[in-house]
């Protein structure tokens, strides 16, 4: 597999929620709702904070931009990922995580 799921939505309901998956070169990709400008997802607060502590880490460290209580918005790179198909109102986009 070229990539493993590192959080997912609490209480999803058939199974295709936003996700945060790890590929094996090291970048992040966020799977969460479609905005009117590619490569700009809207994603729950709560899952990049699942992911940042499944990953060790306090807070997120990726780029995340306020968007209402509880979600903000993600901006990246679109692509793809292996065996996962999405809703038309979701997206899939990569990005590379700020390390201190």
């Amino acid at each position: 597999m070229e990539f493993r799921v590192v959080a997912e939505t609490v209480d999803c309901e058939g199974g295709n929620c936003p996700t945060t998956y790890i590929r094996k070169e090291g970048t992040v990709v966020v799977q969460g709702y479609r905005t009117a400008i590619a490569g700009r997802l809207r994603v729950s607060v709560d899952v990049l904070q699942r992911h940042a502590r499944a990953e060790g880490d306090d807070t997120w460290a990726g780029p995340a931009t306020p968007d209402g209580p509880g979600w903000v918005l993600v901006d990246g790179r679109e692509t793809e990922l292996p065996g996962i198909s999405l809703p038309r109102n979701e997206g899939l986009i990569e990005i590379e995580l700020a390390r201190a």
